[in-house]
């Protein structure tokens, strides 16, 4: 990286004594509780995590400087998966001011940083080599989607070619397997399965299940009678008619504005005329018990970030309908898009010929009105989060 000689560098690979330091920062501001099975507990990516937690590193190394962290900027692995982000900072008056780089593959984990004044970030550094090879040679290079293609080298690539330029100004001709995914993002289309494509004699049911009565509705009956939707919301509807006999009873959208009153949901935007909304995944526990205890429905919560497989089936067969929360990077815009969805069933599904297992949630989309299925080992889910209830 540039500037080394200034810059403040951790790199757990390269610098052991840094960890303990690592360590006091981390223990000294709480994070949410992690229930992760066979691994050292880490903290699952979201963009407000990571802002979060590159500002506390500022704040507590460099309290009298009042940095603030900039929109995350992911990147990918050789994989094509999403991998990691970079943070920037900028002090009171917005001059830059370093940059933090997580790893997001396992977790949320610190793996570089710097606190210098008018430090480079990797990125920063990207476009300034992409700018010098757009004027010597007329290239054009993709800068809304970089990758790491070793260790803390990041690069970007021309746009229609297989070259590929990194932040130290190298130039590489990219294998043909890396060039068929470059420039993709995944899109929520990706995330679900045809299950169709699988009831034939090449595969085989291992197990499924499901509860005894399908809720759903379809958005555009939602939005045409409450001018709203929040996806989390839809979800907490599907669970509330569930659990509690009496609110079925009840008008819509008395329903859905009592669930959005109680849940925070804050606007995200406005569109033909319907509000859109957002609320944080561990908001959604607390609101649906809230709602069913005011109607004499006693019901406990319990919210799980990376829950496993199994967690999920063992809900189901105790005849408790979850909450399944994702993330991915929205092939729109690059940004993170999470999606909330009432899990109602599941389906294990093996290939014959190589043994592959296929793990599905059956769902309520929140999109439409049909059974959909969730692929649970989605490669490029940023995060995964859980809501389990019982009675």
């Amino acid at each position: 990286m540039k500037d080394t000689n200034k810059a403040i560098k951790h790199m757990f690979f390269l610098y052991p004594i840094a960890l303990p330091l690592f360590l006091l920062v981390y223990l000294c501001f709480p994070i949410p509780a992690i229930a992760v099975e066979n691994r050292e507990t880490v903290v699952a990516f979201t963009e407000s995590v990571a802002d979060k937690q590159a500002e506390r590193l500022a704040a507590s190394l460099c309290p009298d400087r009042k940095l603030t962290a900039t929109e995350p900027i992911g990147y990918f692995d050789v994989n094509g998966n999403f991998s990691g982000c970079i943070i920037r900072y900028k002090d009171s008056e917005g001059v830059a001011s370093g940059y933090v780089i997580y790893d997001v593959s396992d977790g949320l984990q610190l793996v570089e940083f710097s606190l210098s004044k008018n430090a480079i970030s990797p990125y920063d550094q990207l476009q300034v080599e992409a700018v010098k090879e757009n004027v010597a040679r007329g290239s054009s290079y993709d800068l809304d989607t970089i990758y790491e293609i070793a260790p803390l080298t990041f690069c970007c690539v021309e746009k229609g070619l297989r070259t590929a330029l990194d932040s130290d100004g190298n130039t590489y001709e990219l294998p043909p397997e890396m060039v068929a995914f470059t420039g993709k993002k995944p899109s929520w289309n990706d995330v679900f399965v045809k299950i169709a494509n699988y009831l034939n004699d090449n595969y085989e049911i291992l197990d499924t299940s499901d509860l005894e009565v399908f809720f759903s509705w379809k958005k555009s009956d939602i939005t045409m009678q409450t001018k709203k939707y929040c996806c989390g919301v839809s979800a907490m509807l599907a669970i509330v008619h569930y659990y509690c006999h009496s609110c079925r009873f009840e008008k819509l959208p008395s329903i859905y504005n009592e669930l959005w009153t109680r849940g925070n949901v804050t606007v995200d935007y406005v569109s033909g005329g319907v509000t859109y909304g957002i609320i944080d995944n561990n908001k959604m526990g607390p609101t649906v018990v809230s709602f069913c205890n005011k109607r004499a429905t006693r019901l406990f919560s319990n919210f799980q970030s990376s829950p496993s497989y199994g967690t999920f089936i063992n809900s189901i067969y105790q005849g408790n309908m979850p909450i399944f929360c994702g993330g991915i990077i929205s092939a729109q815009n690059g940004k993170r898009s999470g999606h909330a969805m009432a899990v109602e069933g599941h389906c294990l599904i093996r290939e014959k010929s190589s043994g592959k297992v296929l793990r599905t949630l059956l769902v309520y989309d929140g999109w439409n009105s049909g059974a959909a299925f969730v692929n649970f080992d989605f490669t490029k889910f940023t995060d995964t989060h859980g809501i389990f209830f019982w009675k």
